[in-house]
């Protein structure tokens, strides 16, 4: 995986986007665009699958976390709201082991989880 960060724009434009994305239905604003993402050598928002997707999403996650802890020693609370769907079972065996290691608390939401998941599990039923 790659990230790539484009430059910030300038004052003006700044504002300019910011004044042109006030409606957050358009589905794209200025913190979306700073950032693209890049699995094998492609961009991952157009040629990976969903899954993929997903995974570049949490390594990005897990990456925030990282700097947050490092600049505020200690590190945040993670929190994953459908995070292994749409992923195999490998993707899915590399989240959950980063899960384990990672050393602050986190929280995933799924409606299954893989066999051989050994932390700890709450169930909610309607």
């Amino acid at each position: 995986m790659r990230l790539e960060a484009e430059p910030p724009p300038e004052r003006e434009a700044w504002l300019r986007l910011l004044a042109e994305n006030r409606d957050a239905l358009r589905g794209w604003a200025v913190h979306t665009a700073a950032v693209k993402l890049f699995w094998r050598g492609k961009e991952a928002r157009v040629h990976a699958s969903r899954g993929q997707q997903r995974l570049c999403a949490i390594a990005l996650r897990m990456a925030e976390c990282a700097v947050v802890a490092e600049r505020l020693g200690c590190f945040p609370i993670l929190l994953l709201d459908d995070a292994l769907e749409a992923m195999d079972s490998r993707y899915q065996s590399y989240v959950l082991a980063w899960l384990e290691a990672y050393p602050g608390q986190a929280m995933i939401s799924a409606p299954s989880l893989p066999s051989g998941f050994t932390g700890a599990v709450i169930r909610m039923e309607e």
